[in-house]
């Protein structure tokens, strides 16, 4: 079984090739191994709006952009952290306090 990294390598290959149901089919694969894989879902959301899919790229929009809001929040908790360690609690807390709802 391939990564999560190789199956989307192997998508993007399929896409290249014009042979979208098979892309289709592995992308499909990851978003349910992986709910919160964006990249799975942006292609998805990609593909669905070119079929004129608009419900399912809507979803597939939407699950993308929850799973890259999650990553920048784990981020940007990573960053106040570091500048609290620094010794710079005053950056760490605007840093949090300007982040987006």
């Amino acid at each position: 079984m391939p990564t999560v990294f190789e199956a989307l390598a192997l998508a993007e290959q399929a896409m290249a090739a014009g042979e979208r149901e098979q892309a289709l089919d592995i992308l499909s694969t990851v978003a349910r191994q992986q709910p919160a894989e964006p990249t799975a879902h942006r292609r998805l959301a990609e593909l669905a709006l070119a079929a004129d899919a608009l419900d399912e790229a809507f979803g597939h929009a939407q699950r993308a952009e929850a799973a890259l809001d999650a990553q920048l929040a784990h981020l940007r908790s990573i960053r106040a952290t570091a500048l609290h360690r620094e010794g710079r609690s005053a950056e760490a807390i605007a840093l949090l306090e300007n982040a987006p709802a």
